[in-house]
């Protein structure tokens, strides 16, 4: 041992990494200020003219430059020495920008809400600044429901058509909740763009003919929007392309007579060969899918379906009485999973004398309470769920378990 080394104490570290800690904070309060008062500066953004709320913003040439590779072509191409330089940017709403600069001088943004989380993420996207997209993107995810994803998807396509994530988990949501979506009246308002998006999922767990009323609403209010006759031919050319990717053949015949036949949105040809499709030994090629829709044909979660087809559920199923609560998952295969393993805790407690007797099991979904009813029987067990609000009937049968 050495006698001239100096006593070591744990205190130190404590003491300098506060000291540290301190220091940031003193630079990012300096930071805070600089950009509220606009001393010294160098650089003006003027933003929101488009919006009607134009604001003047002060910066400063150094740390603005410094913070983006954008805002340093744009700033020292040529017109660095001029002073104060002045920048529009008319079509950036004024809280956004406001964002975007109190991310550029503290590296944080606290005024994000849902009212400019798409502007700023607009911001994030042209100024280069990823990570402040990121933070944007979180946000979104993380606050989007039933209520506000087809509002959040149309932002999407405005503001942030580059972010496939946020469009993902919209759908996703829409998929789970297709029936009380597709009611809404909100769907109508929707635009064209993400009304084909929305037709093109085979995952969507609403009936055909939910699909199609929905659809043919839509293709009257915009018909109303643009001053058209509700045609039948009006509504044709609203819809577009989107109107073959409604699954007519899924219609039953009294479906098809009470909707297409008597709306008149299918030509007479089409209507013929849908029921030659349906009725003749030999299918004809129609320009509709013909393809069910809903948890079946998603080819990811078909694969761990089959799976649990073969070996989480393996005897009948009968018990009576409430069990238990389980939060909805965002996507189908997610909330699938959770069932199936309700399904396999009920069969383990089974007592198969009592067979055919139904068993409830409440589904709660953190914004808003929807309800499921999942229903077991006999070998080979079925699993049906009945989706909607408070009672809604209708049903989807997502799988056989063997």
């Amino acid at each position: 041992m050495c006698l001239n080394s100096p006593p070591k104490t744990s205190e130190a570290p404590a003491i300098t990494l506060s000291a540290e800690r301190r220091g940031a904070v003193g630079v990012l309060d300096r930071m805070k200020r600089m950009l509220a008062r606009g001393e010294l500066s160098d650089l003006q953004f003027v933003v929101g003219r488009r919006f009607g709320t134009e604001k003047t913003f002060p910066a400063h040439k150094n740390i603005v430059c410094n913070s983006s590779d954008v805002f340093n072509a744009m700033i020292c191409n040529g017109v660095a020495e001029c002073c104060p330089l002045v920048i529009h940017f008319p079509d950036i709403p004024s809280e956004a920008f406001a964002n975007l600069l109190s991310y550029v001088y503290t590296n944080s943004v606290e005024g994000i809400n849902e009212e400019n989380v798409f502007p700023t993420l607009h911001c994030a996207d042209k100024f280069g600044f990823s990570l402040l997209g990121d933070i944007c993107c979180e946000y979104i995810i993380k606050h989007v429901n039933a209520d506000t994803c087809l509002t959040t998807l149309e932002k999407a396509s405005r503001w942030s058509p580059d972010h496939a994530k946020i469009v993902e988990k919209c759908l996703e949501i829409v998929d789970t909740f297709s029936n009380e979506i597709l009611r809404s009246k909100q769907f109508s308002s929707i635009g064209h763009d993400s009304l084909q998006m929305i037709l093109q999922r085979a995952s969507l767990s609403a009936k055909e003919n939910i699909v199609y009323t929905a659809v043919n609403r839509w293709a009257l209010q915009n018909c109303e929007e643009r001053n058209l006759e509700p045609s039948a031919a009006n509504r044709r050319e609203v819809l577009g392309a989107a109107l073959f990717l409604v699954r007519f053949p899924l219609l039953t015949d009294a479906q098809l007579a009470a909707g297409p036949i008597q709306s008149g949105l299918l030509l007479p040809t089409e209507l013929r060969d849908i029921f030659l499709h349906k009725h003749a030994p030999e299918k004809l090629t129609l320009p509709f899918s013909t393809e069910p829709r809903g948890y079946r044909s998603n080819t990811t979660s078909g694969k761990t379906f089959t799976k649990l087809q073969k070996g989480t559920v393996t005897k009948a199923a009968a018990v009576t009485g409430t069990h238990g609560k389980l939060p909805v998952p965002a996507s189908h295969h997610e909330r699938m999973l959770a069932l199936a393993k309700l399904a396999n805790r009920l069969s383990s407690d089974a007592d198969s004398s009592t067979a055919n007797t139904a068993a409830a099991a409440n589904i709660n979904h953190p914004a808003e309470p929807y309800y499921g009813d999942t229903v077991y029987n006999p070998s080979p067990v079925r699993l049906k769920v009945v989706y909607g609000r408070d009672g809604m009937e209708d049903t989807t049968t997502h799988g056989l378990f063997k």
